[in-house]
């Protein structure tokens, strides 16, 4: 018999965002207009066009906060939605699948990305008991590839929104793996910067 379970809302703060459950009163046109941008929707893979804000809507509203979830980040000082959150778990594997788009530069030295992924990672391993993290990545996305602490387990095909094939990389994370990362982070961080400014010059 599958364990029955009890909606979640995932809430928490950092120093400059707030990240919460989306609900169909938030701003979420502003949402649609972010797919409209290239280098966003580049990075996605998919056409740059905004989003129908009805079809949006459905999608936040069947988030069922049990097995799938649509975090919105809110900018503490500004209110302002700058980027969203959405998670997959399949409780029968404890497993979990993140996808995450930041549209909005996020004030403070550790950026969006580990700001507001660190105390999700730590909700779904630590207090939720986790195995493994699913994710998948663009293999163009340079910037997003640079960030990651480990190698794809698998490439895959999948259409290209510009015509043509796009390679996807699939990665996995595991519980010992993370508290492995978690040990090591400041060593990890010093890389990534590091990366990141070599980056910078060379586009320079």
């Amino acid at each position: 018999m599958t364990e029955a379970r009890a909606p979640l809302n995932i809430s928490y703060e950092t120093d400059n965002c707030i990240v919460r459950e989306l609900e169909v009163t938030d701003p979420l046109d502003v949402i649609c207009s972010w797919m409209a941008r290239p280098e966003i929707a580049h990075g996605l893979n998919t056409p740059a066009k905004p989003l129908d804000i009805d079809e949006l809507r459905k999608f936040v509203t069947s988030r069922n906060r049990v097995d799938s979830h649509a975090l919105g980040v809110f900018d503490r000082a500004s209110g302002k939605l700058v980027g969203m959150w959405t998670v997959y778990v399949d409780w029968s594997r404890r497993e979990y699948l993140l996808n995450v788009l930041l549209a909005e530069k996020i004030s403070g030295a550790q950026g969006g990305w580990r700001e507001t992924g660190r105390p999700l990672y730590a909700i779904m391993f630590v207090d939720l008991g986790m195995e493994t993290l699913v994710y998948n990545v663009v293999a163009s996305n340079e910037e997003i590839i640079g960030r990651l602490p480990s190698t794809p387990v698998r490439v895959s095909d999948a259409p290209s929104a510009s015509g043509g094939t796009a390679k996807i990389q699939n990665y996995r994370l595991t519980r010992q793996e993370y508290f492995e990362i978690r040990s090591r982070r400041a060593e990890r961080d010093a890389e990534f910067d590091r990366k990141r400014e070599e980056r910078r010059r060379l586009k320079a």
